[in-house]
């Protein structure tokens, strides 16, 4: 059997500069089917499960996403690289696109990826690369934040500056970049809440929101109320109105009301002349609530 040499792996770059060594660093670290710490098969063995020439075509995308990457286009690169995904997500392959996310800012995913191409620790090219991958991980965490967020109705949507995060209820804390985004939470029939957030790198923050229905039983506004249901027979236990119009009429025949009634007008015509007298010795510049009074 043929032995086989490694290249020799580059040292990682000063901190502020992973993005771009990792670019560069990046090689096939060995043996393309010796991932996962598995000898080089022979060229007799069987790839169970994957077309023949699919660690060839996933090499062809890698080594396109690298040349891209040190070109600055990260956006293409990654694109190359989810394409190498889908055929096989190799630990080097999910490295990889944590590194092309770092570059993009995309935290969140970049942090998921490289986590999940570290935690194949027996895989041969994660082994030679770690050092430098575990400083790119720690140069995500330290733009994140645990944001725990809890309450009524289960089916609410959260959302960070516009971005939709997920729905009620959460497993638990979500993972969410650090910084000052404002959160909204809205769901069907509710009121919508709306508040800023200050998420600082490395912390949990820990939110209670519950949603107010709407009044569903109202009107909308400019519509007229339904007019109330009609009444039963059970319902009908209202006197007739015409006991009450005969009582009314009962009054009017009476001499004493007519009597009080004339009483009411004579008292108010002679107040009525003491107010319009009241008036007449105000002076010229009086106002309309002069009180003065001369006889």
């Amino acid at each position: 059997m043929r032995s086989v040499t490694f290249g020799r792996v580059r040292r990682s770059r000063p901190f502020v500069s992973i993005a771009l060594a990792i670019g560069l660093l990046v090689s096939f670290g060995g043996p393309t089917n010796a991932r996962e710490g598995r000898p080089k098969a022979s060229s007799t063995t069987k790839v169970v499960g994957q077309p023949k020439d699919s660690n060839k075509e996933i090499d062809a995308l890698i080594r396109k996403a690298i040349e891209l990457r040190r070109t600055g286009k990260d956006k293409e690169a990654l694109v190359e690289l989810r394409r190498a995904a889908e055929i096989e997500k190799q630990p080097r392959v999910a490295a990889q696109i944590g590194m092309a996310e770092q570059a993009l800012g995309l935290w969140v995913v970049a942090e998921r990826d490289l986590e999940e191409g570290l935690a194949q620790s027996s895989d041969l090219w994660i082994m030679q690369n770690r050092t430098t991958l575990e400083e790119a991980l720690s140069f995500i965490e330290k733009r994140l934040a645990n944001l725990d967020i809890w309450g009524p109705p289960d089916g609410a949507e959260m959302y960070l500056d516009g971005e939709r995060v997920g729905a009620f209820p959460f497993a638990g804390p979500q993972r969410v970049p650090a910084g000052n985004p404002e959160l909204m939470i809205k769901a069907k029939g509710f009121a919508t809440v709306r508040r800023p957030l200050e998420l600082k790198a490395g912390t949990a923050v820990r939110e209670h929101v519950v949603l107010r229905p709407f009044a569903l039983d109202l009107p909308p506004p400019g519509t007229e109320s339904p007019p109330p249901p009609a009444q039963t027979g059970a319902d009908k236990t209202a006197a007739p109105s015409s006991t009450t119009d005969e009582g009314e009429r009962s009054i009017l025949t009476r001499w004493w009301f007519w009597t009080a009634v004339g009483v009411v007008a004579a008292g108010a015509g002679v107040a009525g002349y003491a107010l319009l007298h009241k008036s007449e010795g105000c002076p010229s510049s009086a106002s309309r609530t002069c009180s003065s009074y001369t006889p």
